[in-house]
């Protein structure tokens, strides 16, 4: 677990370089809102079919080891591999005909020769929508042999191969996909060789065995259109913003992602949360140590935003103008890291208990909360950016707390007492290292404002916890 948490922080880390190349050479640009616009359009098509396999597949894959044998897992191995790789083929064809159309709908905003720049851009993403599905499947193969360092490695190599590829080519945006279609490529051909190790990878796409999965695809389908309806009101609305909103959005976005990433853990929780031994005490005891970690990590980022950004990004063309808008976007960001890591292992464990349904319940009352947010706040209120930013934050508490609901009808009852005790503690600390940090004198340089203020705040919340010390280990260790 050791190396597989350091491939994990060495492949955020490398990406997070890459957004600061891509801050230092196209700042805070129309030409980067038109990327970034297809790139989101391509997610939005796309990337949430390849969560399947982490999210369906690993636990299926593990449940059939343990119950059924190597030979049944080998045989569902070959399935779900061969379907990824069939699967890949039609996406990208039907990419090919519903993007125009995709395009001239969510991104209406923009003037007709922009959406067609970002049509043309689109299509660079070809080879990484051929290779993406078949590297999912791969790599949810490996971890549900819970060979995590291979899969965090194979991460890694992705990221890498990415950032030097964009870093060798910088001069057009259009070398972001490629470079990130080749590094996906080079990892899915480790990832191959690794897997036929211990299982083939060619086999029948319907047999008995996959067709519970196809269900739970079918079923996970539908809640992704629901969860993409907001995902198209956010790119709707994200056309409609000033010029240079959407990459100061984005970076901001980005500059949190490996935050919220790492505390996903790389949704590894979900082959403990698979077994049913205390299957309801491990929840708890992570969503206890999600509380007590992420309150006061939103709190400092809160409180430094201005100085976060100005040390990571404001260099070549990211201006102090940039650094305003991006800071004012962060800060407001990140009041949802919270909820962001609290949602993920209740929205899993909905599917583990194959109730993928309610999940699309989920997200259909969060698209429409967020559908209205936008309305008042980007339409009526001209909020802009920050408009966008403060819907995105109240989507993702609703989500949780809609989550936790489905869960508790489902006799998933947690100590909810205890939680909220965490979590009170966890506001009295944050709020007394704000207060701390608030008093200091602030200098001149981004980055020595940052080193004293995270000194002390992480010595003021070192300090509160100490007194449960032993409450906290427990819940690390159990």
């Amino acid at each position: 677990m050791g190396l597989s948490m350091f491939f994990t922080l060495a492949s955020k880390a490398v990406g997070y370089l890459r957004q600061l190349l891509v801050a230092f050479f196209y700042g805070v640009s129309r030409d980067l809102d038109i990327y970034l616009m297809a790139f989101s359009l391509t997610m939005l098509l796309i990337f949430a079919y390849t969560t399947w396999f982490d999210q369906i597949a690993v636990a299926r894959l593990v449940q059939t080891y343990e119950k059924e044998g190597e030979e049944r897992f080998q045989s569902l191995s070959a399935s779900l591999f061969s379907f990824s790789v069939l699967t890949g083929m039609v996406l990208a064809l039907l990419f090919i005909i519903v993007f125009p159309i995709a395009c001239w709908a969510l991104s209406h905003g923009f003037a007709p020769a922009e959406r067609l720049r970002v049509r043309h851009m689109a299509m660079f993403f070809l080879p990484w929508i051929l290779i993406i599905f078949p590297y999912s499947a791969a790599s949810a193969i490996v971890k549900s042999r819970r060979y995590y360092d291979v899969a965090m490695l194979a991460d890694f190599i992705v990221s890498l191969v990415a950032t030097a590829g964009f870093a060798i080519a910088h001069r057009h945006l259009v070398s972001l996909p490629l470079a990130l279609g080749a590094g996906y490529l080079l990892s899915l051909t480790g990832l191959v060789a690794f897997c036929l190790r211990f299982t083939p990878l060619i086999g029948s796409v319907w047999t008995e065995q996959i067709r519970p999965v196809y269900r739970n695809f079918r079923e996970l389908f539908l809640v992704n259109q629901m969860g993409n309806l907001g995902n198209a009101f956010d790119r709707f609305f994200q056309s409609h913003l000033i010029p240079g909103s959407i990459s100061a959005y984005n970076y901001a976005l980005q500059a949190q992602a490996p935050l919220q990433e790492f505390l996903a853990f790389d949704e590894l929780f979900i082959v403990p949360l698979s077994s049913e031994q205390q299957r309801i005490q491990k929840l708890q005891r992570l969503i206890s140590g999600i509380l007590l970690l992420t309150v006061p990590l939103t709190f400092f980022l809160f409180t430094c935003s201005s100085d976060i950004v100005q040390f990571f990004y404001e260099r070549g063309h990211f201006d102090v103008s940039a650094r305003v808008l991006t800071s004012g976007v962060f800060r407001v960001l990140a009041f949802g890291i919270v909820s962001a890591a609290i949602g993920t292992p209740l929205a899993r464990m909905l599917q583990i208990f194959d109730r993928q349904v309610y999940n699309g319940v989920i997200s259909l009352g969060s698209s429409v909360l967020f559908l209205l947010l936008n309305m008042l706040f980007v339409f009526r209120l001209k909020m802009d950016v920050l408009g966008i930013a403060c819907a995105l934050v109240a989507k993702s508490y609703f989500s949780a707390l809609f989550a936790l609901y489905w869960l508790h009808h489902f006799s998933v009852r947690m100590d909810y007492l205890r939680l909220l005790t965490y979590l009170g503690y966890a506001l009295i600390v944050a709020l007394i290292a704000v207060r701390v940090v608030c008093w200091l004198p602030r200098l001149n340089s981004s980055l020595v404002n940052l080193l004293i203020a995270g000194t002390a705040f992480g010595a003021i919340v070192t300090l509160l916890y100490w007194p449960v010390r032993a409450n906290i280990k427990f819940i690390v260790y159990g």
